[in-house]
């Protein structure tokens, strides 16, 4: 693990929140890839505003080896950028990537991104899929003069062709987009990889403890509907002081 000055930031614990961060990650996979390349490594990065950032990627050069059949087959690069929350804490995503590719390919066959601060063009969470199909290819070669479709068209008068692969779907926004879990049981049930006898459940808990995480955030962001739906279950919720928190539109609304 890298050290971070915590002088400069506002909670001496992040190194250790990173740390066991990583080490999740590194157990999870440790139960599910048979080829035991699971290795994670974190370095420190400065933002902009004078704190700190720690980027988590596999020690692998091409990422985490997918077998099939003990056959190198596929790569899953898979990076975070990891930031400490002013408001929880707690060690927070700031930007995360999972990419698959097929062995010696530099192309991917698709990824799924997150990114806190996307633009309003772009989903916060997003995937895009790297194939061909001439209607897509058509669609977008005819598509409106607004937002993304500006930057389409003027890649079409330079000459580009337009790529399925330039298309972000989104995926649940900030709160509720994919985990590197479901990736990896994608690649799983669809493509066969090899696992190890208990991968399903170690799959399960990671995604059960992911999605506890972002529901508790998710809470957060609108405290009152949450206590709402508390009270209409049965419980008793009692704000401090009768006090009350206004929804966080830019979260509950963000694509």
């Amino acid at each position: 693990m890298p050290s971070v000055d915590a002088g400069r930031q506002s909670d001496g614990g992040f190194e250790e929140k990173v740390f066991d961060f990583v080490l999740e990650i590194m157990e999870m996979l440790a139960k599910i890839i048979p080829n035991g390349l699971v290795g994670l490594e974190s370095s420190v990065v400065r933002t902009r505003g004078g704190g700190v950032a720690v980027t988590v990627e596999a020690t692998e050069e091409l990422g985490l080896r997918l077998d099939i059949d003990d056959r190198e087959t596929f790569r899953l690069i898979v990076q975070y950028r990891l930031v400490l929350s002013p408001v929880s804490h707690l060690v927070s995503v700031e930007r995360s990537t999972f990419k698959v590719n097929v062995v010696g390919s530099a192309r991917p066959l698709f990824t799924v991104d997150y990114l806190r601060e996307s633009g309003s063009d772009i989903p916060a969470a997003h995937y895009n899929v790297h194939a061909e199909r001439q209607d897509m290819t058509d669609a977008l070669a005819a598509t409106g003069a607004r937002r993304r479709g500006k930057i389409h068209q003027k890649r079409r008068a330079k000459g580009d062709t337009p790529r399925f692969g330039d298309v972000h779907f989104p995926t649940g926004g900030h709160r509720f987009r994919p985990c590197l879990e479901d990736v990896l049981e994608m690649m799983m049930i669809e493509f066969g990889i090899d696992i190890l006898d208990g991968a399903g459940a170690a799959l399960h808990q990671g995604r059960l403890r992911w999605r506890k995480r972002q529901l508790a955030a998710a809470v957060s962001d609108d405290p009152m509907t949450a206590a709402a739906e508390l009270e209409r279950l049965g419980f008793d919720v009692n704000p401090r002081n009768g006090a009350t928190m206004p929804p966080r539109l830019d979260r509950l609304t963000a694509l």
